[in-house]
């Protein structure tokens, strides 16, 4: 029988990540894909250059629970990517609707957090491909990743070592600016503030030599860059 997937944010980075893994992979070859966007005219011209034979677009809002419930319904597997909003408050909102309307289909949701950085300490860096690689190994194998529950990460850096890493494959180094104090209290909403504290006092900890275990594709901060360069030149 063939198993439906729905993923959110199909044309960001991790949602269109979880998708380019997928149509990749040809275990995957007999799923349906489900893909919630806001327009779907516009989503289907924005991915026309991709294989999208076992792709449909619902047009849904993530705010509005109603929009969602014919989206999620009959649907064997959700990744919900919320799109970032100026105050928690509106992305959580998001979120609950997504929980409410995959409850009145019957369907069980899990929740998935990943992590960006934080200057001035060593901290764990993830590429949004490998979000999405990581996601399809669970869609595509539910029964062996059901329940567990891990951090994901390629590399730990410290602010330093990020500009080294830059430096060796760009050729220039980023050149920085200082802030006071209290101007960065007047740009930044009190979120990006505790969001730094948790990260300074204790940070992810994902075992990253197990994860390259589970995918020996995990990219390091420079493969992500090299990666990043390659496409440039292909494109240029």
């Amino acid at each position: 029988m063939t198993r439906t997937i729905l993923i959110t944010g199909v044309t960001g980075q991790q949602g269109g990540s979880l998708l380019k893994a997928l149509q990749s992979n040809p275990d995957a070859s007999s799923l349906s894909i489900r893909a919630i966007v806001r327009d779907p005219t516009a989503a289907s011209q924005k991915l026309s250059s991709k294989s999208n034979s076992n792709l449909t677009f619902h047009k849904a809002n993530l705010t509005d629970k109603s929009s969602l419930i014919p989206a999620l319904t009959d649907v064997d597997t959700a990744f919900l990517f919320t799109i970032p909003q100026p105050n928690a408050e509106a992305e959580i909102t998001q979120g609950k609707a997504f929980i409410d309307a995959a409850k009145e289909t019957g369907r069980f949701f899990a929740l998935g957090l990943f992590n960006t950085a934080l200057a001035g300490k060593r901290l764990q860096l993830i590429a949004a491909k490998d979000i999405g690689e990581f996601a399809a190994k669970a869609a595509l194998n539910p029964e062996k990743w059901k329940g567990r529950e891990f951090e994901l990460a390629g590399d730990e850096l410290s602010l330093p070592e990020v500009l080294d890493v830059y430096e060796k494959v760009q050729g220039t180094r980023p050149w920085s600016v200082w802030l006071p104090y209290f101007a960065l209290k007047l740009m930044l909403p009190v979120d990006f503030f505790l969001m730094f504290k948790f990260f300074y006092d204790d940070g992810y900890k994902a075992n990253i030599p197990d994860l390259k275990k589970e995918y020996p594709g995990l990219q390091t901060f420079e493969d992500f860059l090299r990666e990043k360069a390659k496409s440039k030149d292909k494109t240029a």
